[in-house]
């Protein structure tokens, strides 16, 4: 089943796009940006949240740019769930996420906070975590 025009809103603090489903439950959508429009496919509904699948991208959000590596793509590696938006996009919504927490978790009455970019915004990262599949490929 594939449910048309969602419209992407924020960023959850796991990296997925939030939308409303007609009914008005939040519904993640993993690899979406705040203005995408897209249909979904293959919703697991809760009592007051779904998550889904993108079945097709309708509408492009301003953020959205083309991932530089082939394995976001093509084998759905988890490890730059971010890496279809802009740099900008990425620390605005760091920003507000964190924001967020310190409001609703901490109790705390604060803007949210400026965040300082990486010195390189590619090839930073220093530690890697290895799995093997049931087929015993290792990724």
């Amino acid at each position: 089943m594939v449910t048309a025009g969602v419209r992407i809103a924020s960023l959850a603090a796991g990296g997925d796009g939030v939308g409303r489903l007609p009914d008005g439950r939040a519904v993640f959508v993993p690899r979406t940006a705040p203005g995408d429009l897209v249909a979904l496919g293959a919703i697991a509904e809760h009592r007051t949240w779904a998550r889904a699948r993108v079945a097709e991208l309708q509408e492009a959000g301003p953020d959205r740019v083309e991932p530089r590596c082939a394995h976001f793509v093509a084998d759905r590696c988890g490890g730059c769930q971010w890496q279809h938006l802009s740099p900008e996009a990425q620390r605005r919504a760091r920003s507000a996420i964190v924001g967020e927490a310190l409001r609703r978790i901490g109790g705390l009455a604060l803007a949210d906070p400026e965040v300082e970019p990486a010195p390189a915004q590619w090839e930073y990262r220093h530690r890697l975590t290895l799995h093997a599949d049931a087929a015993g490929r290792i990724g």
